[in-house]
């Protein structure tokens, strides 16, 4: 009778081998665009919350605590109240009529959510069309308040005078691939691990806080580990004209 000896059996299993391998080799780099392409449609679906969330109450929601777990109650929850110049957490998905698994990464990890603390503050609606005053500087991020930086330090969006028009209202940031600073679902915070600078600077402390610079992209003057975050921000004028208030 016919059969595999030895020797052949392992000249397949050694070509199984090599198609398998190289197979996951070409199946890796997909993924992870897939990842990314995930994370970057729930990074639009927040904002889109974020956008109705404005137009209903005329303020942007305070972060929720990030280091909670699912059996908490307050999971999701929004903070109590936003008192620093910038507060740093999670995504109050809760508050914004979203889920939980919403304001997940592709890679399964919190995103996490910064918010300009004049912005969050429902006394006086500072994101209500006549408050916005086109004209005058926005409230909240009229003194240098979050600051979405680039490569090189070149402030994106851009600064602007003293007064600061442009400066983003929130930032929203999924720590990447490597996760370094990024909340589980479980509310455990990964490590820094291996971290370019920059991605170290978007690791902020849980609640409020005066360290506003926040990074999109690697500086050309880091030369370790490189940039994976994904973030997301807009102006207090973007918000407002994204729900209907439209520039005069």
């Amino acid at each position: 009778k016919g059969g595999f000896t030895l020797l052949e059996l392992a000249i397949v299993l050694a070509v199984l081998g090599l198609l398998l391998g190289g197979g996951s080799l070409l199946l890796q780099p997909m993924l992870d665009n897939n990842r990314r392409n995930e994370t970057k449609a729930r990074l639009k679906v927040i904002e889109d919350a974020l956008t109705v969330y404005a137009a209903q109450n005329f303020d942007l929601p305070c972060p929720s605590n990030p280091a909670l777990g699912p059996s908490s109650a307050s999971n999701g929850a929004e903070g109590s109240s936003c008192s620093s110049v910038m507060e740093f957490g999670g995504v109050p998905w809760r508050a914004m009529g979203l889920s939980e698994a919403d304001v997940l990464d592709g890679w399964g990890r919190r995103i996490s959510y910064a918010v300009t603390s004049d912005l969050a503050v429902a006394s006086g609606g500072p994101l209500n069309c006549p408050s916005l005053g086109f004209g005058a500087t926005p409230p909240g991020i009229n003194q240098g308040r979050l600051e979405n930086r680039g490569a090189n330090d070149a402030a994106i969006p851009p600064s602007g005078n003293a007064a600061g028009p442009a400066k983003a209202a929130y930032v929203l940031i999924s720590h990447g691939e490597n996760g370094s600073g990024a909340f589980l679902p479980s509310g455990q915070r990964l490590p820094d691990g291996p971290a370019s600078a920059t991605e170290i600077a978007n690791r902020k402390t849980v609640g409020g806080g005066t360290d506003t610079v926040f990074y999109y992209e690697k500086r050309t003057s880091d030369t370790d580990v490189g940039f994976d975050d994904i973030v997301r921000s807009r102006t207090s004028g973007q918000i407002a004209i994204a729900y209907g208030c439209v520039k005069p």
